[in-house]
Parts: C-alpha cells; structure tokens; sequence
C-alpha cells in the first residue's frame, strides 16, 4: 500500500512537472 502511494506521488510530482515545463502552471 506504501509503495503504490508512492509510485502515484511520484507519477503526479513528474505530471506537475512537465505542466510546469510547458508554461501552463508552477
């Protein structure tokens, strides 16, 4: 359970990230 918490974290972090990259929000 710990682990899936932390792989959806990890994929929301990087999808944050990449809307970050394109301008669109930070």
């Amino acid at each position: 359970m710990l682990f899936f918490t932390l792989a959806v974290a990890s994929y929301g972090l990087i999808f944050w990230c990449r809307l970050c990259w394109a301008g669109m929000y930070c």
